[in-house]
C-alpha cells in the first residue's frame, strides 16, 4: 500500500512538473543536429540494436546474481531449489549463446 501511495505521488508530481513548466522538448535548437551551431559533415550512425540487446542480457544477469547469492551464501543446507535455479539459469545463458545472442564479434 504505502509503495502504490509513493508511486503516485511521484507520477502526480512529474505530471504537474510537465504541465507547469515552460521547458518543450521540441525546440528549433534541440532539433538542429548539434549544439556548437555547426551542420554535421556526415550522418550520424544510430546506436545499435544488437548492443542494447547486450547491456540488457548483462544486467538480467547481474540482477539475478546480485538478488540470489546472498540467499545463497546465507544458506546452511543446498535445497534443490537452488540447484535448479541455478541450473535455469545457466541454460539460459548457453542457449543465448547457441542462438548466436552472446555474439562478441559484430
Amino acid at each position: 500500500m504505502v509503495v502504490i501511495l509513493f508511486v503516485l505521488v511521484i507520477l502526480i508530481f512529474f505530471l504537474l512538473q510537465l504541465i507547469l513548466s515552460d521547458y518543450s522538448l521540441f525546440t528549433q535548437d534541440m532539433l538542429s543536429p548539434l549544439e556548437s551551431g555547426f551542420e554535421s559533415l556526415k550522418t550520424s550512425s544510430l546506436f545499435g540494436s544488437y548492443f542494447f540487446l547486450m547491456a540488457v542480457l548483462f544486467v538480467l544477469f547481474d540482477m539475478e546474481l546480485i538478488l540470489i547469492l546472498p540467499g545463497v551464501l546465507s544458506s546452511s543446507l543446498v535445497d534443490s531449489f537452488w540447484i535448479l535455479l541455478f541450473s535455469f539459469m545457466l541454460v539460459t545463458l548457453l542457449l543465448e549463446w547457441v542462438l548466436s545472442g552472446l555474439k562478441w564479434i559484430v
